[in-house]
């Protein structure tokens, strides 16, 4: 009794199963063309020759940032080509902004620490800016949940800075 009054109910209101079971494999096949394309654009970010070249060359670029930083415009050079490359990928490999704010922010963190004389010199063994930013574009790309929501969270920070220095700039110039 309980059975057929339901299917009356469904009925009246549209929701035959039939029209419930195509709906539900149209929805299977959107997701499965949504995961393909994913694949997909995963695919062409790992095949990139720079993003090779960052993935596995961090941890050196770490090690020659280090030791190149004992050697005053050298070090500091060094590092930006590194950063450059990190900020590359992220603006036109992966084109993701908040990705690039955080790989963005990373990097000037790592290019203050490198300008306090000596301590900064040894710092840049400490603080290993390379191997973080591989850290967050690896994650990124494969989509790791608690690596974006690393991301986001030095993205929103930075975005805030950002801001603040704005401010602070359209005061001291009115």
């Amino acid at each position: 009794m309980s059975n057929k009054r339901r299917e009356d109910k469904r009925k009246d209101l549209g929701l035959s199963s039939e029209k419930e079971r195509k709906k539900t494999e149209s929805d299977f096949q959107s997701a499965q063309e949504t995961v393909k394309k994913l694949a997909k654009k995963r695919e062409e970010i790992e095949s990139d020759p720079v993003y090779k070249l960052v993935i596995k060359g961090a941890f050196a670029f770490d090690i020659i940032d280090g030791l190149a930083g004992f050697l005053e415009w050298i070090g500091d050079s060094l590092s930006s080509v590194f950063h450059l490359l990190n900020l590359y990928i992220s603006v036109f490999v992966v084109k993701s902004f908040r990705l690039t704010l955080a790989v963005l922010s990373v990097s000037l963190v790592d290019l203050l620490v490198g300008f306090i004389p000596l301590a900064g010199s040894v710092l840049d063994f400490v603080f290993c800016s390379s191997s973080l930013n591989r850290h967050l574009i690896r994650g990124w790309v494969e989509e790791d949940e608690e690596v974006r929501a690393r991301v986001n969270k030095i993205a929103s920070v930075s975005a805030f800075i950002i801001m603040g220095f704005a401010a602070i700039v359209a005061w001291l110039t009115s």
